[in-house]
């Protein structure tokens, strides 16, 4: 079968999960199509398979993501998706994602939630990992061997959710500033996925940046930094405690009170530990490897 990874990926955790899953489905080998930077036009049919990676932002697919995925269109083409996540949970965008390939002409095979490192601070570091690799590769396993060979198939999958879809896919009016370190390389603006850095490479629309810090993680002199608000979000964390996996780590309570009031009264912010990935095939859910 011809597989194709397809992702938007601005920090790269949406790509790496996508490459694992299209390598066990193709060990031989397969395409890629990167829609982070802009739209990219595929055509698929009944026999190729693709694997569609985006984050969450927000419990939503990132609006620039749905938009770009229009541009790609399906015929009877089975699928897997995926959702990748660092932070509290993943609410609608998984289900989301579903109905956004299954009206492209896509036929949904398998559906993962899976872990990534979260855009602010120090949260699932360096996740996806080798570990959640091998978890990818066991899931892919055990759907083929489910399916024996039927891609073509419809399925049903017990993904959560409600329609309509809470909240939006949007950035969190975290801008990235610039501090005088910037060496007009121009990077930053080349791999911008919205086109909001302009060309003096430090003035940024906030109205089309998604938060997504592309920005900051490339920087090479790392001039690009997180914005004053952002110490003020880190700081409604506590450092996550041993326990076991899925363990919530809430708010300090007064952080909580004024993340609360910054918000206009929006639910405090909470993250888990070694939260595990979420896999779907045929209606079944199973739990992963916890951190």
């Amino acid at each position: 079968m011809n597989v194709t990874a397809l992702y938007f990926s601005p920090t790269g955790g949406s790509k790496r999960s996508a490459l694992s899953l299209a390598a066990a489905l193709a060990p031989e080998g397969f395409a890629e199509l990167d829609i982070t930077c802009g739209a990219v036009a595929g055509d698929f049919g009944p026999g190729d398979v693709v694997v569609f990676s985006v984050p969450c932002y927000n419990g939503r697919v990132p609006e620039v993501a749905a938009g770009r995925l229009e541009q790609v269109h399906g015929h009877r083409t089975p699928c897997i998706i995926s959702i990748t996540y660092g932070n509290r949970d993943y609410d609608d965008s998984l289900l989301e994602l579903q109905d956004i390939v299954q009206r492209q002409g896509f036929i949904v095979q398998g559906a993962a939630a899976l872990v990534g490192q979260h855009t602010f601070g120090e949260i699932q570091v360096g996740r996806p990992d080798a570990g959640d690799a091998a978890e990818n590769r066991r899931f892919v396993q055990q759907l083929l061997a489910a399916r024996q060979g039927d891609l073509a198939s419809p399925v049903a999958l017990a993904i959560k959710g409600q329609r309509p879809y809470r909240g939006e896919g949007r950035g969190v009016g975290f801008v990235p500033l610039t501090s005088e370190a910037c060496t007009d390389c121009g990077l930053c603006a080349s791999l911008c996925p919205v086109q909001a850095i302009a060309a003096d490479h430090r003035s940024i629309d906030g109205t089309r940046c998604l938060s997504c810090f592309r920005c900051i993680r490339s920087c090479p002199a790392g001039a690009a930094h997180g914005c004053g608000k952002l110490p003020r979000f880190r700081a409604g964390f506590q450092p996550a405690p041993e326990g076991p996996a899925g363990e919530r780590i809430h708010l300090l309570e007064e952080a909580r009170k004024r993340a609360d009031a910054e918000r206009g009264g929006r639910p405090p912010l909470f993250f888990y530990r070694g939260q595990p990935p979420t896999f779907l095939q045929g209606g079944r859910d199973s739990s992963g490897r916890g951190q």
